[in-house]
């Protein structure tokens, strides 16, 4: 427990540094994304496979939190958005950009799809989130965040402009 609670401190710190840099990066009109930089700090930390993936998964956190602090989003109505899926990758693609690491995702019909995601990150429960921050259906009649039917998927503008505070996920 000691553990888990050092990291996520140290998580939180790096949270609010990652804040400031965003603030400058976006004064000094700087790129967010540096892979050159990403690339030295792999290397200057071991240059294998494990330590890279748990980079990559902190860059993006570090990232995220750049982003919040750049230019004012865009509000969109709330309607939604199509997307047309050309295969069942497209839409895995597309699941992961929409569902970020670290979120928890739970799922009473899905999971085999969802075991896919274990590989980006995302963690799959075996019990109902009482107040999820989003709902994604494979039903077209449903009023849900996402809805994916055979053709495209439909984002509607309040996931869009909400995506920053979505960590919790139910997938009917």
């Amino acid at each position: 427990m000691k553990n888990s609670e050092d990291i996520i401190n140290l998580l939180k710190k790096r949270r609010t540094i990652v804040e400031n840099i965003g603030e400058i990066k976006n004064h000094e009109k700087m790129m967010v994304r540096n892979r050159q930089r990403e690339i030295e700090v792999i290397r200057s930390l071991g240059d294998d496979r494990f330590t890279e993936s748990i980079l990559n998964i902190l860059f993006e956190f570090s990232i995220h939190y750049e982003y919040k602090n750049g230019d004012e989003k865009k509000h969109y109505k709330n309607e939604y958005y199509a997307i047309t899926l050309e295969d069942d990758n497209t839409l895995m693609y597309l699941l992961s950009l929409i569902i970020p690491a670290g979120s928890i995702v739970y799922s009473k019909t899905h999971c085999d799809m969802l075991e896919k995601f274990l590989n980006n990150g995302i963690h799959i429960i075996n019990e109902e989130i009482k107040d999820p921050d989003a709902y994604i259906s494979f039903n077209k009649n449903s009023r849900a965040d996402v809805i994916i039917d055979d053709k495209k998927i439909l984002i509607s503008g309040k996931f869009i402009e909400n995506t920053e505070n979505m960590y919790s996920f139910v997938i009917t």
